[in-house]
């Protein structure tokens, strides 16, 4: 009887485990947009990403294998974390360039 009832009790623990790992896995970057870029600004004390001027709403994932998060942080291949300052913007490289120029 005691077999059974942790037989059971294992079963449903992966179970769980393996219904959470799929909700996970379904949180998936963003394409990117070729020729684009995405600038942070201040809305209000926080800083938001845009890309031509509309807000990003979830990860996207750059060229290079950079990830830009809607915050304005800047997640590397190697797991470095770089903030975008307010008043910058990336190109869809991954390299920094001045907002006036595409």
């Amino acid at each position: 009887m005691k077999t059974i009832f942790f037989s059971m009790l294992f079963s449903l623990c992966l179970l769980l485990a393996n219904a959470q790992q799929d909700s996970m896995s379904k949180k998936k970057p963003v394409p990117v947009v070729p020729g684009g870029k995405y600038c942070v600004v201040l809305n209000g004390s926080k800083p938001e990403v845009t890309q031509d001027g509309k807000p990003v709403k979830a990860e996207v994932q750059l060229q290079n294998g950079n990830k830009i998060t809607p915050n304005g942080t800047v997640v590397k291949k190697d797991g470095t974390i770089q903030l975008i300052k307010p008043g910058s913007c990336v190109n869809t490289e991954g390299n920094e360039v001045d907002q006036a120029v595409k």
